[in-house]
């Protein structure tokens, strides 16, 4: 149950599921590998003890209350690597007590940076479920004088209660509540809350300590994040990266670098790109992006009676200015190279970062630091240091569309841009009772508004569509709005134009040379003056 301080653990699985849940009275605190993992005091310098490696769960693990997929509480000094949770973890109490996190209750800080919690090279795997503050895919609270690094959740989190106006704070992919420092990590899980602060590395970042101050840097999140929250908490609801940035000081900013987000972010209000919220103006953010869709379901009457869209395409504050000792200091004025696609994201936004907008085709070329690269088939900016991952590759995925359209207003092809080998889906959408909310909206399998062809989708009729990029177990999707266009109503505007070629495409994205009689083709006219002209035909006998 519990691990001395003088004690350890290596090579060690569990392959058996537990179920406390379906007892009289439901069972809780169960736990993958451990319980808890008693502070040490003094380090061990020949590193015989104090250490968990190579340690794995695999089963699927339910209960009522405090449920983990790997260890509970890790205290001060404990050296963890190499270990993972793979089954689901359930949490099935009532309203608001029902924790579960996919690898680690929390870890406990020491006194000092020389006893770090220690967690590397670790993953969740498993559906993560609860209902309270703090679910999370890997660590619910990570104290002071904890450092991350090369871990990863590929989980779906959710934390969802009847009501969520009296929703908890705090969901993550990875960590609900960051104190520490995390290095070259990633969240590749959906994140679907009715608590505020819903991130998808963390719920919220704190400031650290003043000897180890917090970091997160060369870090991703492609999962995409949705917070239910309807009540009047005016902490940032939802973010890519994080809910919102906490208290920080000049003396001990902490500090977000080099990370980027890809998932779509969808929130009442208060979302942003890479932050829902930000509260003091020493928050350094720098070399960071955005490529994810940010949604603002509701906005706000203000005293003129115009309309406030509460989002940001980067990170969001309910304040432009702060007073702090008697100076006043621009909210976001630590936010440095950090930039969103406004093609996805168009519209008034609250807050913005000076130069932040950038187009699609602008993203594609955009030189953000040495630490990201641009990769060699097109696509958003990836670590240099996440180059052969496919979560990253899939993440950089994206749409150009053609000249003139929007992703509100689609006519023309648009063309797929993704890592070689990855898959193109197209479904239609219809709306369900949140509007926007994709996860939500029940799918076609097949879509009639969009036909993929030879890395191109094709209007043939109008309607609303998910467009996904599938590559070795990752995901990316789009919500475009087709509005097709018959022959008729466009062919004056090609009138007169000289052909440059014509090219027949079968509803399989092939070239065809000899059309069958009776299949629909789609045939596309492209001109020598560079414009297109697209047509659903039927082959004549």
């Amino acid at each position: 149950y519990n691990v001395l301080a003088t004690g350890y653990m290596e090579d060690c699985e569990n392959k058996s599921d537990i179920d406390l849940s379906q007892l009289a009275k439901p069972g809780s605190n169960v736990f993958g590998i451990v319980s808890t993992l008693s502070a040490i005091s003094a380090v061990d310098e020949e590193g015989k003890t104090g250490y968990i490696r190579n340690c794995h769960n695999h089963g699927n693990l339910s209960g009522a209350n405090y449920i983990t997929g790997a260890i509970g509480t890790i205290n001060a000094g404990w050296k963890i690597s190499d270990c993972s949770n793979r089954g689901d973890v359930i949490a099935s109490n009532g309203a608001s007590t029902a924790y579960a996190y996919g690898f680690s209750t929390k870890t406990s800080a020491g006194k000092t940076k020389d006893l770090l919690v220690t967690i590397e090279r670790c993953f969740n795997s498993g559906e993560v479920r609860g209902n309270a503050g703090k679910i999370s895919g890997l660590i619910g609270e990570a104290a002071k004088f904890t450092y991350m690094s090369d871990c990863y959740n590929t989980g779906d989190v959710y934390s969802i209660n009847s009501n969520p106006a009296n929703g908890a704070s705090l969901a993550a992919g990875l960590v609900s509540q960051m104190n520490g420092v995390m290095e070259r990590c990633f969240n590749a899980g959906d994140v679907t809350a009715t608590n505020y602060a819903v991130g998808g590395l963390v719920g919220y970042f704190a400031s650290g300590d003043v000897t180890y101050p917090a970091v997160l840097r060369d870090c991703f999140n492609i999962g995409n994040i949705v917070s239910l929250y309807t009540g009047t908490n005016t902490n940032g609801n939802a973010g890519g990266l994080g809910g919102f940035l906490t208290t920080s000081y000049e003396d001990v900013p902490h500090v977000v670098e080099n990370c980027y987000n890809t998932g779509n972010v969808t929130a009442e209000r208060r979302v942003g790109g890479l932050f829902g919220g930000a509260f003091w103006p020493y928050s350094v953010v720098r070399n960071c992006y955005n490529s994810g869709k940010v949604t603002c379901l509701k906005t706000n009457i203000i005293s003129d009676n115009s309309e406030r869209y509460l989002w940001s395409g980067t990170t969001y504050t309910n304040s432009y200015t702060k007073i702090c000792d008697g100076v006043e200091r621009l909210m976001l004025e630590n936010h440095e190279n950090c930039f969103y696609d406004v093609d996805l994201n168009p519209g008034a936004e609250f807050r913005s970062v000076p130069g932040s907008k950038k187009t699609t085709k602008e993203m594609k070329e955009l030189v953000i630091s040495d630490s990201f690269v641009n990769p060699s088939w097109g696509g958003y900016p990836v670590l240099a240091c996440f180059t052969d991952n496919d979560a990253a590759n899939a993440g950089s995925a994206m749409l150009l569309l053609a000249e003139n359209d929007t992703y509100g207003n689609v006519s023309g092809e648009i063309t797929l841009v993704g890592p070689e080998g990855c898959e193109w889906t197209a479904a239609d959408l219809i709306e369900g009772d949140a509007a926007d909310i994709e996860t939500t909206s029940e799918e076609t399998a097949v879509s009639k508004s969009l036909k993929i062809a030879g890395g191109r989708a094709v209007p043939t009729a109008s309607g609303k569509v998910m467009l996904t990029c599938l590559y070795k177990g990752f995901k990316k999707d789009f919500t475009v709005v087709v509005d097709y266009k018959e022959q008729s109503s466009v062919e004056e505007s090609f009138a007169g134009k000289e052909v440059k070629e014509v090219v027949l495409i079968d509803l399989q994205g092939r070239a065809v040379v000899t059309p069958e009689p009776g299949q629909v083709y789609i045939m596309r006219t492209v001109f020598t003056d560079g414009t297109m002209k697209v047509e659903k035909k039927i082959a004549k006998n």
